[in-house]
């Protein structure tokens, strides 16, 4: 399984891995922790894309090793072009989970990931995508986490000699350029001891005097991540932080057709 850099992964919003597929390497998507949603041997899919027409949508199995697997094993299987109302029927797939990814003409990006279980070859599941456009210069930056009185509630979940570590993706890829804001825990979000980013290899340190700490972690495109960690003598290791990927929003209705009726 071969990792991917940041930069390489914000070409296309939303990736964590890289697998090769066919001889060919391709960026295919499906986190370890999204959710599979359920479906019937039956999928139509409604991409809401512009333009409608042209959206291709693959269909992936996917397979974990193990439960504690974050790097899931994805083989292609069969991809779609969405007719002028943005659509497209599958055959009937086997029981199993697949990740879907919609890519539009214009670079627009949607996954999700379902789970066929056995049904009656009468029985549809609709799913609705709503692709995005990928980052891009012209985007604003996004707000990171401010200092909230919850955050004081937050258990020590380090306690370390200094302040040092790594920022990387769910797949192990460096996140260079990740800002790093630190707090002194019980100032009530006042006082804030340093700010800096990570370097090239994803790498981070500063001088702290002992005490405990809010370490507010966060890179464009990345979910925020909040670490309350202590300088201490006794503390050992590093800090080593793991940005999520947010997941798109998936709409997802089931329909029910007569058993007389036919499938398309």
């Amino acid at each position: 399984m071969m990792k991917i850099g940041f930069i390489a992964a914000l070409l296309i919003a939303s990736t964590a891995y890289a697998v090769n597929v066919n001889s060919a390497i391709v960026i295919p998507v499906c986190p370890s922790d999204m959710q599979a949603q359920k479906s019937s041997p039956f999928v139509r899919i409604t991409a809401h894309a512009s333009p409608l027409k042209g959206t291709k949508i693959d269909f992936y199995s996917y397979k974990l090793d193990s439960p504690l697997s974050q790097d899931p094993t994805l083989t292609l299987r069969s991809s779609f072009m969405t007719d002028e109302k943005g659509r497209i029927k599958t055959a009937e797939l086997s029981p199993g989970e697949y990740c879907v990814a919609a890519s539009g003409p214009d670079n627009q990006f949607a996954q999700f990931l379902i789970s066929v279980v056995p049904g009656k070859k009468a029985r549809t599941t609709n799913f609705t995508m709503h692709l995005v456009a990928p980052p891009g210069p012209s985007l604003p930056p996004l707000s990171h986490s401010q200092w909230t009185p919850a955050d004081e509630q937050i258990p020590i979940q380090k306690r370390v000699s200094a302040f040092r570590g790594t920022v990387t993706d769910p797949s192990g890829a460096v996140i260079p350029e990740a800002s790093i804001d630190i707090v002194k825990k019980g100032s009530a979000g006042k006082e804030h001891v340093a700010q800096l980013k990570t370097g090239p290899d994803g790498r981070f340190s500063a001088e702290l005097p002992p005490g405990l700490y809010i370490g507010y972690f966060y890179a464009l495109y990345f979910k925020d991540q909040i670490i309350p960690f202590e300088i201490t003598k006794e503390g050992t290791g590093d800090i080593e932080v793991i940005l999520a990927i947010p997941s798109p929003a998936i709409n997802t209705t089931k329909l029910e057709l007569p058993n007389n009726a036919k499938t398309y």
